[in-house]
């Protein structure tokens, strides 16, 4: 089967435009229940540029310092790019079957199925790395496909670049990037005799090279980083509940799909090495035993696509249309069951309640409430901001002038600063991933407002620590934490700050 369409289908061009709108909708102008933890985090990274982060590349946050400087840090400024990067990933997923010998219902079908995937609504509907991963994967992937069905060697040079800018956004990538090697080893391994081949995997080390000098000269951070996360962060799951949650993260109805395009992928010889592109992940993360719904979330969209192209295929030499508008309606359905629980549509009762049926309440290891993390990480914030605020108001003008805050997560230090001009604040510093890093500027100890910290825990390090109170907020992951005051820091703050080292 070839194609004979257009290269932008107005199909998946209105999808995609649906798509955009309605997270600009309900992440933005409706306020999106609040400013995502992580949201906080990146603005803080975007205020410190540098080549590279404890927990992430550099791309992300250089991205956001160009695009605040231009259009300001409001909640509706930082979803703007996410939601542009989850349409166009529609559109790529598309572009995929299309090369693939799709048509416009493959096309369509390929688009609304990327669009009815809950894992990505939820990813591309708040400010990070991820939203542009998958984007850039889907890129990378698009890539590969025409390299494998035209015989279009030259492709392994934009190939390369994709995934040096992928590695610059997040390392990740490289279990694409190890999955199609793995693919070429098995059924292609002429193509390593390419000199085109090995000029794009230069080009990607090229691109990559700066984050990874980063890396060697601060002791490879960011390898302690993912060792922490895969034992304290990531969930254990045996490999039956890694499958299923597999299914229910992408979305169930869309399962019998993506598992047809991995079918037609497998039992098309020239696109096997692009099956292994998800097999390969996807048994990684199957034998390491613990993982988040999120990270093979790229993997599915050419997946999608393939089995999109399949069921078109199908309905054309069984003369059955009808079968490709059936498929595009129970994707519809299927995206609208899982809505709710991929964007903040309903009031946050409803939400928990209606999340409960997904089994949402654990997204990280020892991170339960009654919203899902990632919606329960946009409340609280101002709210916990202002406590802080009104903690520091009751020091006297001599103490005020000594104080910085100390906080247990980058989330709390993320936020005081994105408040702090407006509520008055002093530095805040953390022990916890880049931050540490960042050090504890000028501090002297003297007075320290630690949030989120228990004052037995740093009651040894000074004169006085004293419980003043603790957070409050409705929904939120971080109610109940303790604030403290402490005073006459019995070591300089340089001193101690080797030993609040926290990276996960």
């Amino acid at each position: 089967m070839t194609s004979t369409t257009k290269l932008f289908s107005w199909q998946i061009l209105t999808i995609a435009a649906i798509y955009l709108l309605l997270h600009l909708l309900f992440n933005g102008l409706l306020g999106g229940y609040g400013i995502f933890r992580d949201e906080f985090y990146y603005l803080a990274n975007a205020a410190r540029l540098d080549w590279g982060y404890v927990d992430h590349p550099p791309l992300a946050p250089l991205i956001l310092a160009g695009w605040t400087a231009l259009f300001g840090n409001a909640a509706l400024s930082l979803r703007v790019l996410p939601a542009l990067a989850g349409a166009s990933t529609i559109v790529v997923a598309g572009l995929t079957a299309r090369r693939l010998g799709g048509g416009t219902a493959a096309q369509a079908i390929a688009g609304l199925s990327v669009a009815a995937v809950g894992v990505l609504m939820v990813l591309f509907g708040f400010y990070s790395m991820n939203a542009f991963e998958v984007l850039l994967w889907a890129l990378a992937a698009y890539v590969a496909t025409g390299i494998f069905t035209a015989d279009r060697p030259q492709g392994w040079i934009l190939f390369g670049l994709l995934m040096g800018i992928g590695l610059q956004n997040k390392h990740t990538i490289l279990l694409f990037g190890g999955g199609l090697v793995v693919g070429l080893l098995i059924h292609r391994r002429s193509t390593f005799a390419r000199r085109e081949l090995w000029l794009g995997g230069l080009l990607a080390l090229l691109i990559f090279l700066p984050n990874l000098l980063w890396e060697i000269r601060h002791g490879w951070p960011t390898v302690d980083f993912y060792a922490n996360a895969t034992l304290a962060k990531n969930i254990a799951r045996a490999p039956a509940d890694f499958l299923l949650q597999q299914i229910l993260s992408v979305n169930p109805v869309l399962f019998p799909l993506w598992l047809i395009g991995l079918i037609y992928l497998l039992r098309r010889r020239e696109l096997r090495p692009l099956a292994w592109s998800y097999l390969f992940p996807f048994l990684l993360l199957l034998i390491a035993g613990s993982s988040r719904p999120d990270r093979l979330a790229p993997a599915y969209i050419p997946l999608l696509a393939a089995g999109a192209v399949a069921v078109e295929g199908y309905a054309l030499r069984a003369n059955r249309r009808w079968i490709t508008g059936a498929v595009a309606g129970l994707v519809v359905i299927g995206g609208l069951i899982v809505a709710p629980v991929g964007f903040p549509i309903l009031p946050p009762a409803t939400t928990s309640a209606y999340a409960a049926n997904f089994g949402l309440a654990e997204y990280e290891a020892g991170i339960s409430a009654e919203l899902p993390q990632f919606f329960a990480d946009r409340f609280g914030w101002e709210e916990i901001s202002g406590q802080v605020a009104e903690v520091y108001r009751t020091l006297t003008p001599e103490e005020q002038a000594q104080a910085v805050i100390f906080t247990a997560n980058y989330g709390q230090a993320g936020a005081l600063e994105y408040y702090a001009a407006a509520l008055g604040l002093p530095p805040v510093i953390s022990g916890h991933n880049n931050y540490w890093l960042w050090g504890p500027g000028e501090a002297s100890g003297a007075v320290v407002i630690f949030v989120g910290v228990p004052a037995e825990d740093i009651a040894a390090l000074f004169a006085s620590a004293e419980e003043v109170g603790r957070t409050a907020c409705d929904w939120c992951l971080e109610g109940n934490r303790p604030l403290v005051v402490a005073k006459g820091s019995k070591r300089p703050l340089g001193e101690i700050w080797p030993s609040t080292r926290f990276y996960q």
